[in-house]
């Protein structure tokens, strides 16, 4: 409600008590302006503002009402659709608004309640134009541009999204919902550095706000800042230690810093609070394989635990009438079809396959692709299950009639495991990302080798364990790889061991090994390469830990992410690599092979 220039005094007064939000003070004056002069549409329409002020709607709808009765224009409709959208009375809403729309097109608000109206009745394609056509008429309407910004954003339209939050917190600076809503954009556009400066703006105006630390934390942990990561998730628990989701993050950056105890009692943590959150027990499942303690009842004990929580959740669809004959039709269900381990085995067995005899299809749980995505797309008949329920997957899966579906995750990121639980094809078995039991009874079979699973350890897991003739890997050689190279010892006069493992797997007792093989080895250097030691303040914490397990850390280097052509090349400073246990090297001892440097 603003004053025109050059309004008398009340007019004036009106338009700073309202702007101050002093609603009792402005309901004051709006009756006394009702009773003055009650055919006057002006004071219904003050004690309209001020009664809908305290969230008194109801009598303030009755006030709109009345002013619009006495007279009805444009701004009339658009105060009246205004309360009626704060009684969810959306029908009503959208037809004042649009009366409004039609008495003065150039009334923004109008088109922002218009806007509002139809997105509560489910059009919300109608409801971007109108919000766009509102900013258009007054670039000051900031609900309607965190508004139209959220539902962009949800669309999958983030450039437009991005634009208008950057300009919405350039007008304000203190709206800590907008800082937060730009960083979830630039979130989802993977500009992770400026998502994290705009979750710290937003956590600088709003410091008790639990989810932003989450996110700032997520954030965070994907710039490979792990122990500022550890701290906002800690920060947010703080706040609400009820969230079982926040505890299974902060597990998560504990096990990537190889702080396993830790990260354990955080996802033990996360299921107590929230049982039906089966990521947790993902996370869980997956953090047991780096444990010495568990025994493999144990393990697998858990893993049925999951199976039952994930069975609960599903229908099984009724068994698939017979097909008719052709080529068998096999199903892959992974998250992991692009630069990836997964991606990098899959790609080799896809050339070798008869399309005759054997045809594929891709349900790919990703939104991101690559180059490689693209040569694996051009093989298989794709679909993309990101976004689809399980029921609606399971039922694509079955109408796709496959005979055959492929679990490529087990439980890693970005698993479907409990799509599986519905039963979508006639065989359903599990392989490549994962190692371990599943847990669920609906897979039937895991795919391995008398190396990975000994005939002593089937008991181990809930699926019937298929042992291939020779290995359960099917190695693609990397593309442009750099020649072998010679021993580095040669020229150097050490030995230089080595190790691109995952930090999660380097536990103290793998650094208590290490220690000693540098003490029985005089002059030998540790050159240690892992994505999670680019930051220096996990460089350090390492560091640290070195020294407690008699490792000296002088004796290491360390090393972080690079681009593949660069770890492969990395391979020409190590002689031996040491690998670490319980949790061995897969991918990176193939690799290493392939570069001629022995495990």
């Amino acid at each position: 409600m603003r004053a025109p220039a050059g309004a008398p005094p009340l007019g004036r007064q009106i338009a700073d008590l309202f702007a101050a939000g002093r609603h009792a003070e402005l309901e004051g004056i709006a009756r006394r302006m009702v009773t003055q002069a009650p055919g006057a549409a002006a004071g219904w329409t003050v004690l309209g503002a001020a009664l809908a002020g305290q969230a008194r709607h109801a009598e303030a709808l009755a006030a709109k009402q009345q002013a619009l009765q006495i007279a009805p224009d444009a701004q009339a409709h658009s105060n009246l659709a205004t309360t009626l959208l704060a009684l969810q009375r959306h029908e009503e809403a959208a037809r004042h608004a649009a009366q409004a729309v039609t008495l003065d097109a150039s009334l923004a608000t109008a088109h922002g309640n218009l806007g509002f109206a139809l997105e509560a009745l489910g059009r919300p394609a109608e409801a971007v134009r109108c919000w766009s056509q509102a900013l258009q008429r007054d670039a000051q309407l900031h609900r309607v541009r965190l508004r139209l910004a959220q539902r962009l954003q949800a669309q999958g339209e983030l450039a437009r999204a991005e634009a208008l939050l950057t300009e919405g917190v350039r007008l304000r600076e203190d709206d800590a919902d907008a800082w937060q809503l730009l960083a979830a954009v630039l979130r989802a556009r993977q500009r992770m550095a400026p998502a994290a400066t705009a979750f710290h703006r937003a956590l600088a105006l709003q410091p008790a706000n639990v989810a932003a630390w989450n996110d700032l934390g997520n954030t965070l942990h994907d710039l490979g800042r792990l122990p500022e990561a550890q701290a906002a998730f800690e920060r947010a628990i703080a706040l609400d230690g009820r969230l079982g989701a926040i505890h299974s993050n902060l597990g998560n950056v504990l096990r990537e810093q190889g702080l396993l105890d830790e990260a354990l009692a955080c996802f033990r943590r996360a299921i107590a609070l929230s049982p039906g959150f089966l990521g947790a027990h993902d996370n869980l499942l997956l953090a047991l394989n780096y444990a010495d303690a568990p025994t493999p009842e144990e393990r697998l004990a858990e893993a049925h635990r999951y199976g039952a929580a994930a069975a609960r959740l599903a229908t099984p669809l009724p068994p698939a009438p017979p097909r008719e004959p052709g080529p068998l039709r096999v199903g892959l269900v992974s998250g992991d079809l692009r630069n990836h381990p997964v991606g990098y085995f899959i790609e080799s067995l896809l050339a070798a396959l008869d399309p005759a005899r054997v045809q594929v299809w891709a349900y790919a749980n990703q939104q991101d692709e690559d180059d490689l995505t693209t040569r694996l797309r051009e093989r298989l008949n794709w679909c993309r299950i990101d976004t689809l329920p399980d029921a609606e997957a399971a039922a694509r899966i079955r109408a796709d009639r496959i005979d055959v579906l492929l679990d490529l995750s087990g439980h890693t990121a970005r698993n479907r495991l409990p799509l599986f639980c519905w039963r979508p094809a006639p065989v359903q078995a599990s392989w490549l990302g994962y190692f371990a039991t599943t847990g669920i009874a609906e897979i039937d079979y895991l795919l391995a080798d008398a190396a990975t699973v000994p005939v002593d350890s089937s008991e181990r897991f809930s699926e019937t364990v298929w042992r291939l003739p020779r290995t359960r890997l099917c190695f693609t050689p990397p593309a442009r790889a750099p020649e072998v190279a010679p021993l580095p010892a040669l020229t150097r006069g050490h030995v230089t061991f080595g190790s691109f493992q995952a930090l999660a797997k380097v536990s103290d007792a793998v650094l208590a090994l290490w220690g000693r093989v540098l003490a029985a080895v005089p002059g030998a250097r540790l050159r240690l390469q892992s994505p999670q030691l680019g930051d220096e303040p996990t460089r350090d914490a390492l560091r640290q830990r070195m020294r407690t397990q008699g490792l000296a850390p002088e004796r290491v280097d360390l090393h972080g992410r690079s681009s593949r052509a660069a770890y492969l090349q990395a391979h020409a400073e190590v002689d031996l690599l040491l690998d670490t246990f319980p949790f061995p090297g897969g991918t990176t001892t193939c690799e290493a092979l392939w570069m001629g440097v022995p495990t």
